[in-house]
C-alpha cells in the first residue's frame, strides 16, 4: 500500500521550559524542559476536534496535561504509549488525578514496529522526536498507522513538524446504499484484500427484536454509506431506544449515526424518528446517501433532510411532494423518488418480518431533482418510480402504474374468525401493473426514451417484477423477478432504451469497463454478443447482496468470499442482511445482525480489513512473554480456611454454588463508592454501547473484595472489614470480568492482551504475562485493545492458572489458551484454538471452567494437563441430534418432492435412499449431565454475556446444567436452580436432573415468581438458601430503577429475607460469603449485606 504524505514546517516554536526543576526531579528524573503547548494549538495542528489521538512518550508533566486537556474536552480519546516505567507510572497517577481513567489511557509498548494496526489514528503526536527515536520509532512506519488525512506531529529542538497522510489513490468510498448512484455492485478499492483481521467494532452488540415491530430485527440498519472519512448509518437498533429492561419494551425511533470510518469513534447521532423501511428483501432500504460534506435522508414529516456530515447539524429540509421512498445524489443533483404514504413502507400487518418488497402498496408518487448546493428544486415527474438510477447526467427510473397486487396477496394476512370462503375454480393471481423504464436529463428532467416492459419484457412479463440494478457501461441493466430472486436479466441500451441483452439467469450483472459480466460470461455492452467466459460473477439473493472487489467476491451470508478464484471463509464477521460488508477504504464494514448461523461473529457494526499477516498456530503458542514487577518477591498469605468467593461465579466449575451459609439477615454492614468515569461524554457513547455493568461481580477471599471498573481500565481491593479503598490498578485496557484470588494474588486478565498477578494486599504488580501474540493494536467499543484481548476470569484449578485471549475462532488466527502457574506466572502450556471447521463449529472467546477433569471453553474441552482437544460428549449429543433432526426433515420433504413428480424420479429416489442411510448409520452417543451453552448446542455467546438483560436473549440463547435449562442456572452437588423469564426461579433435586438432550419430564421441587417488574441478573445456590438479585423496574416510569436481593429457602423456595437497594445488582454482582453478601451495583459502589 502506498503511503503518502505531505510535510509542513508549522511554524510553532516551542522553546520555553516552563516546568520547575523540582518538579522535573518529582517526576524521577524527567528533562526540565518539557513540552508546552495548548490543546487548542494541537487541535489546529491535526485540523480536527474528534477522534483517537495518540502520544508516544507519553509521561513528562507537560505531555500529560496535553493528554488530559484534550480527553478532556469528552470529543477525543487519548491512547499513550510511555517510554519508560516510570513515565508509564507518573502518567497514569496524574490521568487518574484528573478522574479521566479510561478517556487516556496510557501502555508502554515496543515502537519497533509501531503498534497500531494500519490507518487507525487521526492524530499521533511525538513531543520528543529524538527520545521516541531512540525507542526505535520511525516515521515512516508511523504514517502507516495514521488515517488517511490524519496527521503525524512530531517535535525535534523546539519545533513542530505536522505529516499529513494522503487518502491512497486505490481506497474507494460507498456513498450510497449500493456503492454509488449507478448501483454497480463493484467497488474500486484496490487497498482491500486477505488476509483480514479487526480494525475496530462498536454499537449495540446485535439488532434489537422490538416486540412492538419486529420486521427489522433481521436487518436493523437499512442505510449505510461511507464517504469523508466516516461511516454512516441508518438504524433503530441504537443504545437511544433501549430501556433499562429488556421487557419494558423499546422505542420505535430511527437515527442517523456518524463514526470515524477509520476507527470507529463515536462523532454525532441525529434522531429521525419514527419512519419505518421494512421487509426482509436486500433491497428494502432507507433513502440514504453521504456525498461530500453532507448525508441525504427523510425525517419523520415526511421531508428530503439535509445533515452536516462533520456535525450532523440540519443543513436544510426540502419540502417534497410525497415522503421520499429511494434517493440519489449525483452531479450535484438531488433526485427523490418520492412515494405517497411512503414514511412507513413496509410495514407488516401481523408484526412480523416478511420478505416482501415495501414499496407494493404504494399507488401514487412523484420524481423530483433539487440542487444540492441550494436546496432550489430543478424539476419534478409525477409518477411511482420504485427504482432509480443515475451516470453520464442521465437518470433512469423504473415507474409503476399503481399498487403491485400480486405482491401484497404474498403478504401474511391478520388472523380472522370468519370462515375462509370455500374453494371455488383455481384463483388466478392478480396480475403485475404496467411497468416500464424511463430515462431522463438528470438536470432538466427532459424524458429522453421509454421502455415498456410488455414491449421488452419477454414471455410471462405480466407476473414479474422490474427492477433498476445498475447502470454503466453503456447499458441499464433491469432484475426480472417472478418472486424476489432474479428469473431474468434485461439489458437496456442507456442511450436509446433498445433491448442490447436478455438472458434466463438467477445472477445480477457486473457492469466493469466496456463490458457485461452475468452468469460466468462477458458479452459486449453494444451488441450483447458473447466475448468468453468470466470469474466476476455474483448470484441473486434474498437478504444479503453480493459485491466485487478487487478479485474479490464477497458472498458472506454464511462468511464466504472468493479471492483471485478460490473459496476463503472469514468467520469473524457475518454480512449483514440488506448490507452485507462493503469494502471501502481498504476495508469491509459490516452493520450488526440478528441471525445466530454464524456464532464465531464477535458484537456490534464490525469494520475488518487487510493486516498484512496473521499469525500462525506456531507463533501464537510461542509469543508468551513474562515480566517480573517490584512485588514478585514478597512473601504470600496462607489460604484461608473459610468459604470464599474466589473467581467469577465463585469457582472452577463456575457453577455459582457454595458450601457458604446465606445471611438471614440483610443488614447493610458498609456501602462503597467506585469512582468510574463520566459516561455523558460523546466519547463514552461507544463504551455504553457495549452494555457492560459500571463494575464487575466482585470476588472476594483473604479479607480482600477485588473488582474492575470495567470503563475505567481498572481493578480496585477493598477491605472486606469496612469497604476502605485498598488500592487501585490501571492497565492498558478494560478488564471484562472478576479477577481471581488465590493465595494472596489477585490474577486477572485484560484487553491489552495480557494477565496480571498483584499482591491482594497493596495491589503491588507481582508479575504480567503476555498472552497474545504480540503487542498490535486495534480499537473496540472506543478503546485501544489488542485484538487478542484476555476474556473472561482468569481460572485456577488445582494449583494451575488457565487464561484465554483472542475474540473468537473466526478471525486473527483464533484463540490461545495457556496454563501458567498463578504463583510466578511461567507457562506449562500453549494451545490454539484456531479457525479450522465450519462456520458454525466455531465460537467466540467466553469464559473457562472446568467440567470433571476437563477445562471448556464454550464447546471445546482441553486435557488441563496438555492443552490437547478431549472429547465433549455434551457436543457429541448436539451433533447427533442435529443430524438426526436435518435427515428426517430432508427425506419428508424428498418424499413429498416424488409424489408430486407423479412418484418417479431417479435423482429423488437416490437422494431418498442416501438419507434412509445415513439415518441407519447414526448412533447415539452416550450423554452425561454437565454444562453447555445455548438451545440444542447453539449459542454464540456464553457465561460472560451482560447484555441480555437490556438488548434480549438471541445470542446468547440460554445456558444449561443437565436437561435444565435457564437464562441463569446455578448449582450444587444437590440442587439445580434456574431463572427464566426475568423472574421466575425453579429447583430441581439433582436427582431429577437428567442428561443433555433429555427431556425435562419432572416438575420442579419448588417455584418462586417474583412480583411485576423484577429481573434477576445474580442466582446463587448456598448450603441453606439460594440467593437471587437484580433491578427492579417500573414500565409506567422507565428512570425509576431500584434493586434488591432476597434469600429464599433450597427446601421449599419460601422467602427468607429480602432487602431493597439503591440501584440494580449487576450481572453475577453477588458473592456469597458464610452469612454474608457482597454485591456490586449499577451505581457503581460496592457494598456488604449480612448480619
Amino acid at each position: 500500500m502506498r503511503t503518502g504524505t505531505r510535510t509542513r514546517a508549522t511554524g510553532l516554536i516551542l522553546q520555553r521550559a516552563i516546568v520547575a526543576v523540582g518538579l522535573a526531579a518529582t517526576l524521577g528524573g524527567l528533562h526540565a524542559a518539557e513540552l508546552s503547548v495548548t490543546t487548542a494549538e494541537v487541535v489546529s495542528l491535526c485540523g480536527r476536534d474528534q477522534g483517537l489521538f495518540s502520544i508516544v512518550g507519553l509521561g513528562g508533566a507537560g505531555s500529560v496535561k496535553l493528554a488530559t486537556e484534550l480527553a478532556g474536552t469528552g470529543r477525543i480519546l487519548v491512547h499513550g504509549i510511555a517510554l519508560s516505567d516510570t513515565e508509564l507510572k507518573a502518567a497514569r497517577q496524574a490521568v487518574g488525578a484528573a478522574g479521566l481513567a479510561g478517556f487516556v489511557s496510557v501502555e508502554m509498548l515496543p515502537l519497533t514496529p509501531v503498534p497500531y494496526r494500519n490507518n487507525l489514528v487521526n492524530a499521533m503526536i511525538v513531543p520528543d522526536l529524538a527520545k521516541a527515536e531512540a525507542a526505535g520509532f520511525s516515521q515512516a512506519e508511523a504514517l502507516k498507522a495514521v488515517a488517511p488525512h490524519g496527521k503525524l506531529c512530531v517535535r525535534k529542538g523546539g519545533t513542530w513538524t505536522v505529516m499529513e497522510r494522503e487518502m491512497p489513490t486505490g481506497m474507494d468510498e460507498w456513498t450510497h446504499n449500493i456503492h454509488g448512484p449507478d448501483g454497480n455492485r463493484i467497488s474500486n478499492d484496490t487497498v482491500v484484500g486477505f488476509p483480514v483481521g479487526y480494525r475496530w467494532h462498536a454499537g449495540l452488540p446485535f439488532n434489537i427484536n422490538n416486540r412492538k415491530r419486529a420486521g427489522n430485527r433481521y436487518s436493523s440498519t437499512r442505510g449505510m454509506a461511507i464517504s469523508g472519512g466516516r461511516c454512516f448509518t441508518f438504524s433503530d437498533s441504537e443504545i437511544d431506544n433501549l430501556k433499562g429492561a429488556y421487557f419494558l419494551g423499546q422505542e420505535l425511533d430511527q437515527y442517523v449515526t456518524a463514526r470515524d470510518a477509520f476507527n470507529g469513534t463515536f462523532l454525532w447521532r441525529k434522531k429521525i424518528g419514527g419512519v419505518y423501511y421494512g421487509g426482509l428483501w436486500y433491497m428494502n432500504l432507507a433513502p440514504f446517501a453521504a456525498v461530500d460534506d453532507a448525508v441525504y435522508t427523510v425525517c419523520e414529516e415526511g421531508d428530503l433532510l439535509v445533515l452536516n456530515a462533520a456535525t450532523g447539524e440540519e443543513i436544510r429540509r426540502i419540502d417534497t411532494t410525497y415522503a421520499p421512498g429511494e434517493l440519489l445524489v449525483d452531479k450535484g443533483v438531488l433526485v427523490a423518488a418520492t412515494w405517497k404514504g411512503g414514511t412507513q413502507a413496509g410495514r407488516s400487518k401481523v408484526n412480523r418480518y416478511e420478505r416482501r418488497r415495501m414499496h407494493s402498496a404504494f399507488a401514487e408518487g412523484v420524481v423530483e431533482a433539487f440542487r444540492t448546493d441550494s436546496g432550489s428544486k430543478l424539476w419534478d415527474l409525477p409518477c411511482l418510480a420504485t427504482s432509480i438510477r443515475s451516470a453520464e447526467g442521465v437518470l433512469f427510473l423504473s415507474r409503476r402504474e399503481g399498487p403491485d397486487l400480486l405482491e401484497e396477496s404474498r403478504r401474511y394476512k391478520p388472523k380472522t374468525k370468519e370462515p375462509a370462503p370455500e374453494a371455488t375454480e383455481e384463483e388466478v393471481p392478480p396480475a403485475r401493473p404496467s411497468q416500464a423504464v424511463v430515462a431522463v436529463d438528470l438536470r432538466t428532467g427532459k424524458v429522453l426514451w421509454e421502455a415498456k416492459a410488455a414491449d421488452f419484457g419477454g414471455e410471462g412479463f405480466e407476473q414479474e417484477h422490474m427492477r433498476l440494478d445498475a447502470v454503466g457501461s453503456g447499458v441499464v441493466s433491469v432484475i426480472h423477478s417472478r418472486d424476489l430472486r432474479t428469473d431474468k436479466v434485461t439489458m437496456l441500451s442507456a442511450r436509446t432504451g433498445e433491448v442490447v441483452l436478455q438472458k434466463e439467469t438467477g445472477g445480477f450483472p457486473i457492469l466493469l469497463g466496456n463490458s457485461i459480466h452475468l452468469g460466468g460470461k462477458i458479452y459486449d455492452p453494444q451488441t450483447g454478443k458473447e466475448r468468453g467466459s468470466s470469474k466476476t460473477s455474483i448470484g441473486s439473493t434474498v437478504c444479503t447482496p453480493s459485491f466485487i472487489v478487487n478479485d474479490i467476491i464477497v458472498r458472506n451470508r454464511g462468511g464466504g468470499f472468493s479471492v483471485d478464484g478460490k473459496s476463503v471463509t472469514y468467520a469473524g464477521a457475518r454480512g449483514a442482511c440488506g448490507t452485507a460488508s462493503a469494502p471501502s477504504y481498504g476495508a469491509f464494514y459490516t452493520p450488526q445482525n440478528w441471525c445466530t448461523c454464524c456464532p464465531p461473529q464477535i458484537s456490534g457494526f464490525i469494520c475488518f480489513g487487510p493486516v498484512g499477516g496473521i499469525p500462525s498456530s506456531e507463533e501464537m503458542m510461542a509469543a508468551s512473554v513474562l515480566e517480573r514487577g517490584g512485588a514478585f518477591g514478597d512473601a504470600l498469605p496462607a489460604a484461608e480456611a473459610t468459604p470464599e468467593w474466589s473467581m467469577f461465579r465463585g469457582d472452577a466449575a463456575r457453577d455459582c454454588g457454595t458450601v457458604a451459609t446465606a445471611p438471614s439477615v440483610l443488614n447493610v454492614v458498609w456501602k462503597r463508592d467506585v469512582p468510574t468515569p463520566d459516561l455523558s461524554r460523546p466519547v463514552a457513547t461507544t463504551w455504553r454501547e457495549y452494555l457492560n455493568p459500571v463494575l464487575t461481580a466482585p470476588s472476594v477471599a483473604g479479607g480482600v473484595v477485588t473488582a474492575a471498573v470495567m470503563d475505567a481500565n481498572q481493578v480496585v481491593g477493598l477491605d472486606l472489614n469496612d469497604g476502605r479503598l485498598l488500592w487501585t490498578f490501571d492497565v492498558g485496557s478494560r478488564v471484562d470480568s472478576s479477577p481471581t484470588i488465590v493465595q494472596g494474588t489477585c490474577l486477572f486478565g485484560a484487553h491489552d492482551g495480557f494477565v496480571y498477578s498483584l499482591d491482594c494486599r497493596n495491589g503491588g504488580l507481582r508479575w504480567r504475562l503476555r498472552m497474545a501474540p504480540n503487542d498490535e493494536r486495534m480499537v473496540s467499543y472506543g478503546k485501544v485493545e489488542s485484538p487478542w484481548p484476555v476474556v473472561g476470569s482468569v481460572l485456577v484449578k488445582d494449583g494451575v492458572g488457565y487464561a484465554s485471549a483472542g475474540r473468537t475462532q473466526g478471525s486473527d488466527g483464533g484463540i490461545i489458551v495457556r496454563a501458567f502457574s498463578p504463583i510466578t506466572g511461567e507457562v506449562s502450556w500453549s494451545k490454539v484454538i484456531d479457525p479450522s471447521g465450519g462456520v458454525r463449529d466455531m465460537r467466540r472467546n467466553d469464559v473457562m471452567l472446568a467440567v470433571d477433569d476437563a477445562l471448556q471453553l464454550m464447546i471445546t474441552r482441553l486435557d488441563p494437563a496438555t492443552g490437547e482437544v478431549v472429547t465433549n460428549p455434551t457436543r457429541e449429543v448436539n451433533v447427533y441430534h442435529d443430524q438426526l433432526a436435518r435427515n428426517k426433515r430432508n427425506l419428508a420433504r424428498y418424499k413429498q418432492q416424488l409424489a408430486a413428480a407423479g412418484g418417479t424420479s431417479t435423482y429423488l429416489e437416490k437422494r431418498i435412499a442416501d438419507t434412509e442411510k445415513a439415518l441407519a448409520e447414526l448412533e447415539e452417543p452416550a450423554g452425561e449431565i454437565a454444562p453447555f451453552l445455548g438451545v440444542n448446542g447453539t449459542g454464540s455467546e456464553g457465561y460472560m454475556n451482560w447484555n441480555w438483560p437490556r438488548l434480549g436473549y438471541r445470542k446468547f440463547r440460554q445456558m444449561n446444567y443437565g436437561n435444565v435449562p435457564g437464562t441463569l442456572v446455578s448449582w450444587d452437588k444437590t440442587l439445580v436452580c434456574r431463572m427464566i423469564n426475568d423472574r421466575y426461579l425453579y429447583g430441581y433435586a439433582m436427582e431429577k436432573v437428567g442428561e443433555v438432550r433429555e427431556k425435562l419430564g419432572h416438575k420442579p421441587d419448588w417455584t418462586v415468581k417474583l412480583p411485576d417488574g423484577y429481573q434477576v441478573t445474580s442466582l446463587v445456590v448456598c448450603s441453606n438458601a439460594v440467593v437471587a438479585g437484580g433491578g427492579t423496574y417500573d414500565a409506567e416510569d422507565p428512570a425509576k430503577t431500584a434493586g434488591y436481593v432476597i434469600v429464599v429457602s433450597r427446601e421449599t423456595g419460601k422467602t427468607m429475607v429480602e432487602h431493597k437497594l439503591a440501584a440494580p445488582v449487576v450481572f453475577g454482582g453477588i458473592a456469597a460469603l458464610e452469612k454474608r453478601l457482597c454485591v456490586a451495583l449499577a451505581d457503581s459502589s460496592v457494598c456488604l449485606l449480612g448480619e
